[in-house]
């Protein structure tokens, strides 16, 4: 609502979820480029910054080598993705099972109009074989 007064409450809702999501995807794409940024600092002859980049992440996340078992933000991130699992599954039951108010049309399927065996004969001039079609 600071950004647009005006909106309905509905709308300003449904805003505000959406920047949600998008601050959370925001985060998502940082990890991910940290994550790579360990991942290039692997190689040989690498730069500094990379190699600073994939210590900083180990720290952040914990060095899974180390035996210390991690830290909370890679825990946290993982008790997430688990809540997330089990929301999304929810979320894809409910879309399966729910109803349609859609109604096909009665004629869905038959063909108007002129038949087209006439149609063929004039296009063809008899170099087709209409004895073979239906």
């Amino acid at each position: 609502m600071l950004r647009n007064p005006n909106l309905a409450p509905v709308n300003c809702m449904e805003n505000t979820v959406a920047d949600f999501h998008l601050y959370r995807r925001h985060l998502v794409d940082s990890l991910r480029y940290l994550l790579d940024a360990a991942e290039v600092a692997e190689g040989a002859e690498v730069l500094p910054t990379y190699t600073r980049l994939a210590k900083f992440t180990r720290d952040l996340l914990g060095d899974s080598g180390s035996g210390s078992g991690g830290s909370a933000v890679a825990s946290g991130l993982v008790k997430e993705i688990e809540k997330l699992d089990a929301l999304i599954g929810k979320a894809d039951i409910a879309r399966r099972s729910a109803g349609s108010n859609t109604i096909a049309p009665s004629d869905q399927g038959e063909l108007h109009g002129p038949p087209l065996r006439p149609a063929l004969q004039i296009i063809f001039k008899g170099t087709l074989s209409l004895d073979t079609m239906p």
